[in-house]
């Protein structure tokens, strides 16, 4: 296989007005490398419709291409085109199928996903390989996707692996053994993962927040956890170990649980109630101005930007989406702004 030295983008539109209508016909045609097997194709997305599941197998259909940090697939939201950070709006390119990442360095950055009956086991999105990204997801699972994963890094191949989630929102209805971020390794497998700025609520606790979970000899997940939030769920933070895995925190801070599971090492925040701290819990996770996580974050993580790209400023919040006042007076809709020229006027709903 050639090793990649450009990129090509291609749009996919449901409406039909694009290269493709789905993120699958994208992949099947593109996944060789185009011409002398060196092209990384991109999927810029858009809304007007179900985007449908993607399979991204590097066992299973060989890509043409080898990826590299510089030149590598990336699926995303266009400009203009990306969900506003709240459930149930129906806004943003979205797809009802699960997304399953599995070639280096890959990126998914920006879609709503909206799972209403998931595979048992699998995620909504899942990364299994190495320097895969998520990025600012929006993930929806309804009453229906019981035993269903929010965001999962794993893999069943041997070997080390470095996986990144950033800025990722997952709102989960539902009451079966799935979790909002899973890291999940099994016998032979290490997974680094690291989860920056992410906020993850169930309506009804039951499930786990976000978990560790290494099963199997010579399973081991490694965690590195700054700026999270993990709210409603029957245990927020959970490290599970099985015949002869091992999970554990390598550095973990500034993170906040609505029980007392945290475990940040430092400026942790437990025991603090969705009410305290979102506009409306399962639905709108904008920070309240008197809550706890309100620029109680750290820059450490070098995360500059959140879900929606809005700054996170020198002091930044804990969770996925920046705290941002509303200037006196202009309490506007972000489509008004819009509208008016003050887009740079980044007052909250």
């Amino acid at each position: 296989m050639a090793v990649a030295t450009s990129t090509q983008t291609f749009d996919i539109k449901p409406d039909g007005t694009g290269d493709y209508t789905t993120l699958a016909a994208w992949w099947a045609a593109n996944n060789t490398g185009g011409a002398g097997n060196a092209v990384a194709p991109h999927a810029r997305c858009y809304r007007g419709g179900d985007l449908g599941a993607l399979q991204i197998d590097y066992w299973a259909e060989p890509a043409g291409f080898t990826p590299t940090a510089t030149y590598y697939s990336d699926v995303y939201a266009a400009a203009g085109e990306g969900h506003d950070g709240i459930a149930g709006t129906g806004n943003g390119a979205y797809t009802t199928g699960n997304i399953n990442v599995n070639l280096a360095y890959t990126r998914v950055r920006g879609l709503r996903s909206v799972v209403t009956l998931g595979s048992p086991g699998f995620g909504a999105v899942t990364a299994g390989a190495d320097n895969a990204r998520l990025d600012g997801l929006l993930i929806e699972l309804d009453a229906n996707a019981n035993n269903s994963h929010g965001i999962r890094l794993h893999t069943t191949a041997a070997g080390t692996y470095g996986m990144l989630c950033q800025n990722c929102l997952v709102f989960v209805d539902a009451t079966g053994t799935g979790t909002g971020i899973q890291v999940y390794a099994t016998a032979g497998v290490t997974i680094n993962g690291v989860l920056y700025h992410n906020t993850v609520h169930q309506t009804a606790g039951a499930n786990y927040g976000i978990e560790l979970n290494a099963n199997g000899a010579g399973a081991t997940v490694n965690g590195w956890g700054y700026n999270n939030i993990a709210t409603g769920f029957g245990t927020d933070y959970k490290i599970t170990t099985a015949a002869g895995g091992a999970a554990s925190w390598n550095t973990v801070t500034h993170n906040c649980s609505s029980d007392a599971t945290d475990p940040s090492t430092a400026d942790g925040l437990t025991n603090q109630t969705p009410a305290s701290l979102f506009k409306a819990p399962g639905t709108d996770h904008n920070l309240l101005g008197s809550a706890a996580a309100k620029y109680a974050g750290t820059s450490a993580d070098g995360v500059t930007t959140d879900a929606i790209g809005n700054a996170y400023g020198t002091t930044p919040s804990m969770g996925a989406l920046a705290y941002v006042a509303a200037a006196a007076g202009l309490l506007l809709s972000r489509r008004s702004r819009a509208r008016s020229g003050l887009g740079a006027m980044r007052g909250r709903r």
